[in-house]
């Protein structure tokens, strides 16, 4: 006995149609309850020992490091070359920190390199120059 084309053609028909059940349910976009499920928090914030460095061409009367209204680290008697260890509040990989400094009168514009070495990631610095007995100003550090 011979098979006709119809007996053929019907169970294949039926596997691909189950085949492509099967993967319209594996890659049909996921419902809002699922989505929250598996979503991942939109900002990421982790606090990660870190060493800060500051470097100063002159002496600053004051020093401090902020971030985001924290303050991070303020020494009693900044040097030239200051070293901590602190918290640093990273927020999806990166972090902005606010240094202020002052000088005495008629100290020539100076030079704040900033420093840190983050534990687990790579080692990042940046350099701004003061105008005047001040400075005030943001660093903005990333890592991938």
């Amino acid at each position: 006995m011979t098979s006709t084309p119809l007996r053929q053609f019907f169970p294949t028909l039926g596997v691909v149609i189950l085949l492509g059940f099967f993967l319209y349910n594996m890659t049909a976009p996921t419902t809002g309850s699922q989505e929250a499920e598996h979503s991942a928090p939109t900002a990421q914030t982790a606090d990660v020992p870190t060493v800060i460095t500051v470097r100063c061409a002159h002496r600053p009367e004051a020093l401090s490091i902020s971030c985001g209204g924290r303050l991070l680290w303020q020494p009693e008697t900044p040097g030239l070359h200051e070293e901590t260890e602190c918290g640093l509040p990273l927020k999806n990989g990166s972090v902005t920190l606010t240094v202020s400094a002052r000088w005495p009168e008629n100290t020539p514009d100076t030079p704040v390199t900033l420093e840190l070495e983050p534990e687990g990631k790579t080692t990042v610095s940046a350099t701004r120059w003061s105008f005047g007995p001040s400075l005030n100003d943001s660093y903005s550090f990333s890592w991938k």
